[in-house]
């Protein structure tokens, strides 16, 4: 026994070359693995800690990519800039790939360095590190879009008008939210069909986003009213 343990240390590829030049299927596989947990980041291990990141390890390659090849003008990195989803054309998508690609063997490289050539160890791992990036990647909200941004600012906005229009902020009062719902739609008669563009949740999300009033179990926030032109054209 000890003879064969000998045997196989002296066999292992010690050196950082000759890993380099010895690629099996579980080292490709495992390289891939490393690479996808790279590129989803640190959400994973930070999160059980109280931890709440949103940082992407894909958008700054991108934006290195895109200064580097000079298409830092282009809409993709424009997006990716200002933290926006953003769509790669295939060649750029094709440089990431291979930007996380190279670091995951490297990192593989080492952890077989590091734990004496143990090739189905570094594949568990390297495993176990993709289903916890993956994971958390389905729970992670998705990047919103440059468009589906402006039409949030843009209805918004109209809220804030039909706000300082419709509403007034007095001690002692209250106000249902579907009163504030039907005053909406009755301000705005593009939003009168309760099936068009903005649903009653909708139209909710924009009275919590504008005042955080403290609302009731029952539905009524407590601080706010309706204007007296806004009650006779609701009621």
């Amino acid at each position: 026994r000890q003879r064969a343990e000998e045997a196989s240390r002296a066999a292992a590829p010690t050196d950082p070359a000759q890993l380099l030049a010895a690629l099996g299927i579980e080292d490709a596989l495992g390289s891939a693995l490393i690479a996808y947990a790279l590129a989803v980041g640190p959400g994973p291990w930070l999160a059980p800690l109280g931890i709440g990141t949103n940082f992407r390890p894909t958008r700054q390659v991108v934006l290195l990519l895109a200064r580097a090849t000079g298409a830092s003008d282009a809409q993709w990195a424009r997006d990716a800039a200002d933290g926006f989803a953003y769509e790669l054309p295939a060649p750029m998508l094709a440089l990431m790939a291979a930007v996380f690609l190279l670091a995951g063997l490297v990192i593989e490289r080492f952890l077989l360095l590091a734990l004496d050539d143990s090739v189905t160890f570094v594949f568990s791992l390297s495993g176990s590190l993709a289903i916890a990036a993956a994971f958390f990647e389905l729970i992670r909200p998705p990047l919103t879009t440059r468009a589906a941004h402006e039409q949030n600012e843009l209805e918004y906005g109209e809220f804030e008008q039909f706000a300082s229009a419709q509403l007034e902020r007095a001690p002692g009062t209250s106000c249902h939210e579907t009163d504030i719902v039907r005053a909406y739609r009755t301000f705005y008669p593009k939003y009168r069909a309760a099936s068009g563009r903005l649903s009653d949740s909708d139209i909710e999300s924009l009275m919590r986003r504008w005042g955080r009033f403290e609302r009731s179990p029952a539905g009524y926030y407590k601080g706010i009213s309706l204007k007296p032109s806004a009650l006779s054209s609701v009621f």
